[in-house]
């Protein structure tokens, strides 16, 4: 299978995904063999610092490595998409490093609209963070965009359960294998959002449980995969706030739900930093919300009239 040998590159040792994308960008063809394997490496060894020899028994345990993980996949109804798959998210072509394998569960249709938004937050958040950031989801469903969270406890659960309670899609991007689910707790949120046309996305392996660095990854794939992102309630560090860094290096419309005095703690405190900062778009009301669907991402997707003209 095609796929194989792309996988096989990202199996041999001390090749990440940073080296793999650079070894990919170096070359001028796809690897679809292991002679493109062997010549792909060849080539690298001869550009690039840093890139090892492998033996011939090191490539072929490494192939033999992606023909299991394509085995399993199979087994477990995941499809692998690889960056030379028509099925690929364009998006994740816009960015430095882009996943050069995806592994997906649900349906493609879904994840391959551009009407796609983010919406974050804190894995504890404030009742305040909670309720208005329900509110907010469920008036950016009728706008008709499909939500993009993370699966994780808190805002993350919040903003899925929210669309499938208003009847709309929405997309978990995780951290680890899809047969790994985390936390474990969100598997029968996990369930239902296949169960509603939604998608579960991870650039890693059946197998794969989360680690500290996937949790990183993962938030720069939700930000990437995203028209825009929407950030509910954030402390001034955390995983929230590494999706913010990311959507302003990936140029993405950042809007950030505002916290009267009364209603601010720790648990917003980053939410009041980029506002401070200007870093983003100030969500008080639905007028705001509104503007930042209809005017905001229009620079990227026009929304509205996308949606009226359905």
């Amino acid at each position: 299978m095609k796929n194989t040998y792309i996988i096989a590159l990202l199996q041999l040792p001390k090749i990440g995904p940073v080296i793999a994308n650079k070894i990919i960008k170096t070359i001028s063809f796809q690897i679809l063999s292991s002679e493109d394997l062997n010549r792909a490496l060849l080539e690298a060894q001869s550009r690039l610092k840093r890139i090892p020899k492998f033996s011939p028994e090191t490539i072929d345990q490494a192939i033999k490595k992606a023909e299991a993980i394509l085995v399993k996949s199979g087994q477990l109804g995941i499809q692998v998409i690889t960056i030379y798959d028509k099925s690929y998210p364009k998006q994740f072509l816009e960015i430095l490093n882009p996943p050069l394998v995806i592994y997906v569960q649900g349906s493609l249709k879904t994840l391959n609209q551009n009407r796609l938004l983010a919406v974050i937050g804190a894995r504890k958040p404030s009742k305040f963070g909670l309720e208005q950031g329900y509110n907010i989801t469920k008036h950016c469903l009728e706008f008709g965009v499909v939500i993009v969270s993370g699966l994780a406890q808190g805002t993350d659960t919040m903003a899925h359960t929210c669309a499938l309670e208003n009847n709309g899609k929405t997309i978990a991007v995780l951290p680890c294998g899809l047969d790994k689910i985390f936390p474990t707790q969100n598997l029968k949120l996990a369930n239902q959002i296949l169960e509603q046309d939604g998608v579960l996305l991870s650039e890693y392996p059946p197998g794969t449980v989360p680690q500290k660095n996937y949790f990183i990854q993962r938030n720069r794939l939700q930000s990437a995969l995203s028209a825009g992102v929407i950030i509910i309630e954030s402390e001034i560090e955390g995983g929230t706030m590494h999706t913010f860094k990311f959507a302003k290096t990936h140029k993405k419309p950042i809007g950030v739900l505002y916290h009267p005095l009364e209603h601010r703690s720790v648990k917003s405190a980053g939410n009041t930093a980029i506002l401070e900062a200007k870093d983003g778009i100030k969500l008080d009301d639905y007028d705001a919300i509104n503007y930042f669907l209809s005017n905001t991402l229009k620079q990227t997707i026009d929304l509205v009239s996308e949606v009226k003209s359905e």
